[in-house]
């Protein structure tokens, strides 16, 4: 697996932080790629709350003429030549551009109805640049970063939901959490957080405002739909904050010889140098209980992806390798120059010989992708649901001494045969060999019964699977 070793630890594969405080893996920063590399205008150093127009004259940059509006300064580049701009500066910014930048931000120090600290404008300036990029760029400021880098790991302090893609229902509630005893069900629709209409916010922004220090409590009005009459109600619920490990994968043996591992989603081995680890992550977790249930009597292995939402290239890979001949493509990745890494494997897995399904559905999103992709394209396993997310792309974190990090998209990724998956290309996602129609309602509710098992408890009274039953052979017509 040494192909990959170079890339792992640079990229991360996972949906937008759609699910509230429900963990999505990433690898650390790309390695290399630190603030240092990053071109800085001298000009901001002296940048600071009440500073004085002279302090935007640095030496590598060109004199800033300071007019005055109102009586009050606004910055100004002179307009020269690029030949006075640094290299590195001269290919990003136009002088009337950083020109702007600069007078927009003094106007705002002088003028904004209140006092604006310095590094939240900063960072600001900053996030706004990510978000104008795509749904999953982001920049993080230092608290931010660090909030990430826990939750990651599978911890984070929230109330304990799973959101829809655009932030506005609840898909899960985790069993033993905050939002379980406050009376949060799946279903629920977001109306407000803390007094604040939830429709104006984007997923990510309804995420973070459910997490919060623990201990801390949020109001959530929500509205609830009456399954058997359709009566619409309109209720506010006050829910603490508690720090909550969650779980990551659990295992069983079916009658007729089938392995089922389900697993949330792709975490990092953590390795810093980005090799891939078989023994570490969630590919430590997955290939150990493939492992177990092969001891056991398992003659074929379901993997169940549905509502894995991604993670980390590193842990995909391996357990993927795991499952392939040597030689045999994972994915390929391709950046804006068009330069491929083709991502192969250098000898046989320890189970390329035994069959395989992976059960997945519209929140199966890229580092899931990439593992169905590859089974399939390779003709190594039989991929069964819905259709996938489509999410091709992958992203490097660069990380800043401040402890800030911006999280970008650097490369787009193809399955073995190299056909793009990307949503935004058109309709995207993986196609399954066998396509199982579920309506929601049967879906979540099957979810949330594995959802219990996830977590140790009582299954209750079964609840119908039709893509696990079609993956166990009983499907409709057999």
């Amino acid at each position: 697996m040494n192909m990959l070793a170079r890339r792992a630890a640079s990229f991360i594969l996972c949906l937008p932080l759609l699910l509230a405080g429900t963990p999505q893996a990433r690898a650390e920063g790309s390695p290399g790629l630190t603030s240092r590399t990053i071109w800085e205008i001298p000009a901001l150093r002296g940048l600071q709350d009440g500073a004085p127009a002279g302090a935007f004259a640095p030496a590598a940059l060109p004199t800033l003429a300071v007019p005055s509006v109102k009586g009050r300064p606004v910055f100004r580049l002179s307009l020269q030549d690029q030949a006075g701009l640094p290299p590195e500066l001269a290919g990003l910014l136009t002088r009337e551009e950083l020109a702007q930048f600069l007078r927009v931000w003094s106007i705002i120090q002088t003028d904004y109805v209140e006092p604006v600290q310095r590094k939240k404008l900063f960072y600001g300036a900053m996030r706004g640049m990510a978000q104008t990029l795509d749904p999953y760029s982001r920049f993080f400021d230092p608290e931010e970063y660090v909030k990430h880098q826990e939750e990651r790991q599978g911890s984070y302090a929230g109330i304990g939901v799973g959101l829809t893609r655009r932030g506005d229902g609840i898909v899960y509630v985790l069993p033993r959490s905050p939002a379980a005893r406050a009376g949060f069900k799946a279903g629920d629709r977001i109306l407000e957080i803390d007094g604040e209409n939830a429709g104006s916010l984007r997923a990510d922004e309804v995420a973070q405002k459910l997490r919060g220090p623990a201990g801390t409590r949020v109001t959530v009005k929500l509205m609830r739909v009456d399954k058997k009459t359709g009566a619409e109600s309109v209720l506010t619920v006050v829910c603490g904050r508690a720090s909550l490990q969650l779980p990551n994968s659990f295992s069983k043996l079916l009658p007729g010889g089938f392995g089922y591992v389900y697993f949330d989603s792709f975490r990092s081995g953590g390795n810093p140098f980005g090799f891939l680890d078989p023994s570490a992550g969630t590919a430590g977790e997955v290939l150990g209980r493939v492992r177990r249930l092969r001891s056991a009597g398992a003659s074929s292995i379901i993997l169940d992806v549905r509502y894995n939402g991604g993670g980390a290239l590193d842990a995909v890979g391996a357990i993927t390798a795991a499952f392939l001949k040597k030689g045999q493509t994972i994915v390929v990745m391709r950046d804006r120059r068009g330069r491929e890494d083709r991502v192969s494997v250098d000898e046989d897995g320890d189970f390329s010989d035994l069959p395989v399904k992976v059960l997945v559905n519209g929140f199966s999103a890229s580092a899931s992708e990439i593992l169905a992709g590859a089974l399939q394209d390779n003709g190594r396993g039989t991929v069964i649901g819905r259709r996938t997310y489509g999410k091709g792309s992958a992203q490097s974190f660069i990380e800043f001494d401040d402890g800030s990090a911006l999280k970008l998209t650097m490369n787009r990724w193809y399955t073995p045969k190299g056909a793009s998956i990307d949503r935004a290309a058109g309709q995207g996602g993986i196609m399954p060999d066998v396509t199982v129609e579920v309506d929601d309602e049967t879906e979540m509710s099957a979810y949330a019964a594995t959802l219990m098992e996830l977590y140790g408890e009582p299954a209750g009274s079964p609840v119908p699977d039709p893509v696990l039953e079609e993956a166990l052979g009983r499907g409709p017509g057999r």
